[in-house]
């Protein structure tokens, strides 16, 4: 299959009109509460791991990737919901769903969940420091570093929670973490630049002594 820029974008375009297909053929005939919604992260997702990948290094390929990832990161900040200046008494109280019923925490209880929340997330993404084993230790450990603030998933994820009407502390812990995350950028580059920069170094060092 192809996979440049122009065959992703086909792609989406085809599997965003199947997943919305179903939906409103399903809500012509079933009404809209029987209608079978099929959120695209699903099938968009299955279609990029069975793909064999095909490495495209073009400054063209680079030039898209940016600027999609640019709008992708800005439509999921300008759908987040607001928080401050909202009676979330009132809010949980006109709910409908589980989650958005639930009473709201203060804002120390709220940022030491985002807290943990950020640091079991991103313990989980040192998992790659079990495998590469033909790699130095300090480079693995920049690979995970460097995934830290991936929220891609988490971003697309929370989309869903919103088109569903989710809400209440899971949904602004969920947003604030992203945030918390996207904030540390800085302090993550700076540290995995350290890292391959050192292990650089020590394999220069090691060649030379050979």
């Amino acid at each position: 299959m192809r996979q440049d820029w122009k065959a992703i974008l086909l792609y989406a375009i085809v599997t965003l009109a199947f997943t919305q297909g179903i939906y409103l053929v399903s809500k012509h005939f079933y009404g809209e509460e029987a209608s079978i919604h099929i959120e695209v992260l699903l099938p968009a997702f299955i279609l990029g791991m069975i793909m064999k990948h095909k490495h495209i290094d073009t400054k063209t390929e680079h030039n898209v990737a940016t600027v999609v990832s640019f709008l992708f990161m800005f439509l999921v900040g300008v759908s987040m919901p607001v928080f401050f200046g909202i009676d979330f008494a009132k809010q949980s109280a006109e709910a409908a769903t589980i989650t958005g019923s639930q009473p709201m925490m203060s804002w120390p209880v709220i940022i030491m969940h985002v807290v943990i929340v950020s640091f079991l997330s991103n313990i989980g993404k040192l998992f790659p420091l079990f495998f590469y084993r033909d790699r130095r230790k300090r480079e693995r450990l920049a690979l995970s570093i460097g995934m830290f603030t991936r929220g891609e998933v988490g971003a697309g994820i929370i989309f869903i929670a919103l088109g569903y009407n989710l809400g209440g502390p899971a949904l602004m812990i969920s947003v604030l973490t992203i945030v918390f995350n996207l904030i540390l950028t800085g302090i993550f580059v700076v540290w995995v630049e350290k890292l391959t920069r050192s292990a650089y170094q020590l394999e220069i060092a090691e060649m030379q002594k050979e």
